[in-house]
């Protein structure tokens, strides 16, 4: 899931240090590392994009990537997330549905494979962030109960948004496993870092 890059609508955090334009150019240079590093064995892969309005451009750039392209529901990102996942749930209710975002250049199909594996002994499983959010969230077939226990009236953007997201799921009984924590892009210093990381690769 992730926004189609418009000046001032993302990397805003990121964009009052190294100017709005360049922010928007950044997400997009994240989200185009992303959709080249993961779902290459998915049965499926789907940009859930906002706002809708942009579907066809993304369609455009995502489908060189073999990616499809949705429009994200309307609320806030829980309701979005929600619609995604019972969306795809309706297409392959067989297998686990991975959601994740743009902001970790590290996330990989071996990650993303791990986690869909580990969905066999899981309800829900997290790739963690530094920041204490999380870069993928993988959810076991036929748990729709689930949803809105992880994803309702929950407050997104803060440090404590995994550590929440654990203790809700485990409060009904949810068996939860986490897999290794990855960096994300927010600021300058995690942009300054993945730069590094490109001239290095």
């Amino acid at each position: 899931m992730a926004k189609w890059p418009i000046e001032g609508k993302v990397k805003t955090r990121l964009g009052r240090t190294i100017g709005m334009r360049q922010a928007a150019d950044a997400h997009q240079r994240l989200l185009l590392k992303t959709m080249s590093n993961v779902g290459e064995h998915a049965v499926a892969r789907t940009w859930w994009v906002a706002p809708a309005d942009r579907v066809g451009q993304a369609k455009e750039l995502a489908g060189k990537l073999g990616w499809n392209v949705s429009a994200q529901a309307e609320g806030d990102l829980g309701a979005r997330m929600c619609a995604a996942v019972r969306m795809n749930w309706l297409e392959h209710p067989e297998q686990p549905t991975i959601v994740i975002g743009s902001d970790c250049p590290s996330l990989n199909d071996s990650l993303v494979e791990n986690a869909a594996a580990s969905c066999e002994v899981h309800d829900v499983v997290f790739v963690p962030t530094e920041d204490g959010g999380y870069a993928l969230v993988a959810i076991k077939p036929q748990r729709e109960d689930l949803l809105d226990v992880m994803f309702g009236n929950m407050t997104w953007s803060h440090e404590k948004v995994l550590e929440t997201s654990i203790e809700r799921l485990r409060s009904v009984g949810a068996d939860v496993g986490v897999l290794s924590t990855l960096w994300d892009v927010d600021d300058v210093l995690g942009w300054q870092r993945y730069l590094k990381m490109h001239e290095e690769s």
